[in-house]
């Protein structure tokens, strides 16, 4: 099984606002070799509910195996409020 460690605050930018911004990482990720995928949003100060909201569409349509590590309390509370 390969992984593959995406810091998104760098990939993307530290504040997360746009859908589309979701859906071009996840893209990204498709094209991914990696079977598992670790998202590290250490570097991330703020996330948008429909960066969020998107991020949990793409991941349940995913064919990857998609892990976070280092969200903020705000960060996790936003993504539990979206999967609803």
């Amino acid at each position: 099984m390969i992984s593959k460690i995406i810091n998104i605050g760098s990939e993307i930018a530290p504040v997360l606002s746009i859908r589309k911004s979701a859906a071009d990482l996840f893209d990204e990720f498709e094209s991914f070799p990696a079977d598992e995928i670790l998202v590290d949003f250490k570097d991330v100060n703020f996330m948008s509910r429909a960066f969020a909201h998107e991020y949990v569409v793409q991941k349940r349509k995913s064919s990857k195996n998609i892990s976070e590590i280092h969200l903020s309390e705000d960060a996790q509370k936003m993504i539990e409020i979206v999967s609803r």
